[in-house]
């Protein structure tokens, strides 16, 4: 019973692999599944016509399963990206509710005066919202998404009444 044989990536490929994903991360991009595959597909096509130009045996098929042992190998792992990256004065959202209440009060506002607004995005580019990285590495930092979207503006008072949406 023979062994079937298989094309493998070499060291050098791997390298470049995990360069990528390691420069992907730093500018805080996603990096699909699939990406990964075609990369490692792509680095092997390079790599045999430079060194094996004439050879016709097997083929790299980076399949799921070859992805799957190559992020075991690495320590790699899919996280979930948060969103944007913002710091927020912790302290100052903290003492704000006191402060509101106490300009209502001052102002004689009502519930109907009162508004909240917040805007959503409707991405039609959507983008994936997972990436590979060190098992090391807990969360990956947000990014600015593109602007291929829909953006909606919701509003409602304190006294619970909602205004139409509105698109941006």
């Amino acid at each position: 019973m023979s062994k079937r044989s298989r094309e493998v990536l070499l060291l050098e490929e791997k390298v470049k692999i995990l360069d990528l994903l390691r420069r992907e991360n730093k500018s805080y991009a996603e990096v699909a599944k699939i990406y990964v595959r075609q990369k490692a597909k792509c680095l092997y096509e390079r790599f045999r016509e430079r060194h094996e130009p004439e050879s016709s045996g097997g083929q790299f098929a980076a399949s799921r399963g070859w992805l799957h042992r190559f992020k075991a190998s690495y320590g790699l792992k899919s996280i979930k990206i948060t969103g944007e990256a913002a710091s927020a004065d912790h302290e100052a959202a903290a003492a704000f509710p006191q402060e509101f209440k106490k300009l209502v009060a001052e102002k004689g506002y009502h519930p109907e005066q009162i508004f909240n607004c917040d805007e959503t995005a409707f991405f039609w580019k959507r983008m994936p919202n997972r990436t590979y990285a060190h098992s090391s590495v807990r969360q990956a930092p947000g990014y600015r998404a593109w602007k291929e979207r829909l953006t909606l503006i919701l509003c409602s008072n304190a006294a619970g009444h909602t205004v139409k949406p509105g698109v941006l």
